[in-house]
C-alpha cells in the first residue's frame, strides 16, 4: 500500500439505468469494448475498482464506504 489513492472507473453498459436522452435522436448501439480501461491504465492487483451506474463517477457507487475506510485507517 503505498498511501495514494487511484481511482479506476469504467462505465458498464449491463448496469446503466433505463436510458434518458435530451433529444430524441436515435443512437447507434455502442460495443461494450469502448467502456472498457484501457489495457495501460489497467488496475494493479489489489487496487479496487469501482462499477460506476451513472455518469458521475461517484453517483450511487460504493467509494465513499471505501474512502471512509482509508481515512480511518
Amino acid at each position: 500500500m503505498s498511501g495514494t489513492f487511484d481511482a479506476h472507473c469504467e462505465t458498464r453498459p449491463d448496469s446503466r439505468p433505463m436510458p434518458v436522452w435530451a433529444t430524441k435522436r436515435r443512437r447507434e448501439p455502442v460495443s461494450p469494448e469502448r467502456y472498457a480501461i484501457r489495457p495501460e491504465f489497467r488496475p494493479l492487483p489489489g487496487d479496487i475498482v469501482i462499477h460506476k451506474p451513472r455518469a458521475s463517477v461517484f453517483f450511487g457507487t460504493p467509494l465513499i464506504a471505501h474512502l471512509g475506510t482509508k481515512a480511518s485507517a
